[in-house]
């Protein structure tokens, strides 16, 4: 973002525009070319251990070949790269426009306007983008923090950010989980079939907090808030274009980022909350199968509490991404472009009609 924001320049349509885009964009492409030769580096330790222990690939619960598994999971990381990538592009030329580097401040206005038509007007700070995009950017490094991993002691063990122990590959995926590479824990749902049943109680609560935690950050705080402004800011900038210019022409930088946003949005609902069920499941078979057992019923009221903050979370999210599907379906709507749940948001018309 730092790079698109010494770069771009200001525009009249609200939105500064990158001078180097194509550039910008190849260097990206090879940003993601490097970082998905690391995740396959990592991918070849997993996976032949893995296949020793299950002896097949699934995909949503059904067996396949290897190379069809392989394909799926490696598209699936690259969208999630993808993502990222165009989202940081995006939030680049935002920022430019609403530091105050360009003479005029449209874009700012424009959002604090809608913002005081929306239902979210008393949220202190809510009428700031740059609060707003700061605090969504602030998600992604709690998910950074949150797989801090340290060797400990113990030979081949680690200790977590919360001072537990885990192994080798639970430390791989805790950093696969921070960085993206969701072709290292593609396999988690066959993983909790197959061999977690001869976990302990305490390493599969561990793995339940990680499944949610992560939902949590990357998937409500970070995927569906910042999809929500992007969208917004999607029907902004066609709204001062279509004042500027006499059109509404799409912006395909923003609207790609938009729309790798909505591809991977259904899958990880899918994946995260069948992986949280069955680790639930397993956790409260045990402590039936040991009845009288202390740990395996503070273990079993553990994973109760996670699993309904789970479901709070999925419920939210879903909320979350069907509210800004219907925001993007509006925009070509409505005749400011914008959309709340009070309806149609009315723009400004000294801007509107500048």
């Amino acid at each position: 973002p730092i790079l698109v924001y010494t770069t771009a320049e200001c525009s009249d349509s609200g939105l500064a525009d990158a001078p180097y885009e194509t550039y910008t964009m190849i260097g990206i492409a090879c940003v993601i070319f490097a970082v998905m030769g690391i995740e396959v580096a990592c991918l070849r330790f997993l996976v032949a251990p893995q296949y020793n222990s299950y002896g097949q690939f699934k995909l949503m619960g059904r067996r396949c070949g290897f190379h069809t598994w392989l394909a799926v999971a490696i598209l699936n990381s690259v969208i999630g790269h993808l993502d990222i990538f165009t989202t940081t592009f995006v939030f680049g030329r935002v920022a430019r426009s609403a530091s105050g580097a360009c003479r005029t401040d449209r874009l700012n206005i424009e959002w604090r306007l809608s913002v005081q038509q929306s239902s979210l007007w008393w949220i202190p700070g809510f009428g700031s983008l740059e609060v707003i995009a700061l605090a969504c950017w602030a998600f992604m490094l709690l998910q950074a923090l949150w797989a801090q991993i340290r060797r400990s002691d113990e030979i081949y063990k680690f200790t977590t950010i919360s001072c537990q122990s885990v192994s080798f590959r639970t430390a791989m995926k805790h950093l696969a989980d921070a960085n993206r590479m969701l072709s290292v824990t593609f396999n988690d749902l066959t993983n909790i079939s197959e061999t977690m049943p001869k976990w302990k109680s305490d390493a599969q609560i561990l793995e339940l907090k990680r499944v949610v935690v992560k939902f949590c950050l990357r998937q409500v705080f970070e995927g569906a808030v910042l999809l929500n402004l992007q969208v917004s800011l999607w029907s902004i900038t066609r709204a001062l274009a279509q004042s500027a210019l006499g059109a509404s022409p799409i912006d395909k930088t923003m609207l790609a980022s938009v729309g790798f946003s909505f591809l991977p949005a259904a899958y990880p609902l899918y994946s995260e909350t069948v992986k949280a069920y069955r680790i639930w499941a397993l956790i409260a078979k045990g402590e039936h199968s040991d009845e009288g057992s202390e740990e395996a019923s503070w273990a079993a009221r553990r994973a109760s509490f996670i699993g309904i903050f789970h479901v709070i979370m999925a419920l939210s999210y879903i909320g979350l991404c069907a509210y800004a599907a219907v925001k993007l379906v509006k925009s070509f709507m409505c005749p400011t472009s914008m959309w709340n749940v009070t309806g149609c948001v009315e723009l400004s018309t000294s801007i509107l009609f500048k």
